[in-house]
């Protein structure tokens, strides 16, 4: 420490090395105890926080970033409790560019917290390894990550998010399922933005703007498009409403959907915003699903 104030930072790495090798013999020449024994758990506090002291020697003060890798690795294999070791290697993996070792730190610390660790702890490591499998052009592992992650943590918006948009992306264009999938993720995502007393104009924009993302991915999805409807309507946005109905209507396979859909359109162009042409031009295509003489047909002729 002396070596360090004084700037000898070589030199004071040198010591540290020195004592760690020093440590590590007496360790294995010492007679076999048990793990939980004081003076092994000590010994091993010891090391571990020696190679820390290394690892940010080498790192910060000598720019050997290759040996600061070695001293926080063997710093967590002597704690493994403590993660702060694994969250410095792969800070440095990561300014390095290297994804692959970073994968392999994240999947250590997930195997060493085990299947009863906690829950949004695991969920969170499954995110930052789907992250990576995506950035690697892996799009179906990525999204089994982002899968578990949820299942971990169900209150988890940003697994929610990457699940949705990775069953939304190219990789899984011709998978119907995956794609109705990710349309109820986005109006998931929408509705919570839209719940409790007070929402406010961004969380309202937000959630229209999953609502349409959900009809980008299924055109199809009901509920989404219920959903976008809701909130155009209750926003006053009556030009981004009249064009959604409007391309809703023909998609309509049931007739009595699409028979609501063009009521909607009525009270549109009746009501909510006139307009005496989109009006008729309304009634006229209901006036198709109607019996003879039906309500439209009537309203038509008046």
């Amino acid at each position: 420490e002396v070596l360090m104030v004084a700037g000898g930072f070589s030199e004071a790495a040198a010591v540290f090395e020195a004592e760690l090798a020093e440590l590590k013999r007496r360790g294995d020449a010492a007679p076999p105890a048990k793990p939980r024994d004081k003076s092994v758990q000590h010994g091993l506090a010891r090391r571990a926080h020696r190679h820390r002291m290394l690892a940010q020697l080498w790192d910060e003060r000598l720019a050997r970033v290759d040996l600061a890798l070695g001293h926080w690795q063997q710093a967590w294999q002597l704690e493994p409790d403590r993660t702060d070791a694994l969250e410095a290697a792969r800070r440095l993996y990561t300014s390095l560019g290297d994804d692959k070792m970073v994968a392999r730190l994240w999947e250590a610390e997930l195997q060493s917290i085990g299947d009863g660790g906690a829950r949004p702890r695991r969920a969170s490591i499954e995110l930052e390894l789907g992250r990576i499998r995506l950035r690697g052009g892996d799009a179906v592992q990525a999204a089994r990550h982002f899968d578990a992650a949820l299942k971990l943590d169900a209150s988890s918006d940003a697994a929610r998010e990457a699940l949705a948009d990775v069953y939304a992306s190219p990789a899984f264009a011709d998978k119907e399922e995956q794609q109705q999938k990710a349309a109820a993720l986005f109006v998931a995502l929408g509705r919570k933005r839209l719940a409790g007393k007070e929402v406010s104009a961004e969380a309202k924009a937000a959630a229209i703007g999953y609502f349409r993302r959900a009809l980008g991915v299924d055109p199809y999805a009901h509920a989404a498009a219920e959903q976008l409807e809701r909130a155009l309507s209750a926003g006053e946005r009556w030009d981004e409403l009249d064009r959604v109905l409007r391309h809703r209507a023909p998609l309509a396979v049931d007739p009595a959907e699409r028979a609501a859909v063009l009521a909607r359109l009525l009270q549109l162009h009746d009501v909510d915003r006139p307009d005496r042409a989109a009006l008729i031009e309304a009634l006229a295509e209901l006036v198709e699903l109607e019996p003879p003489f039906g309500p439209a047909s009537q309203r038509l002729r008046a």
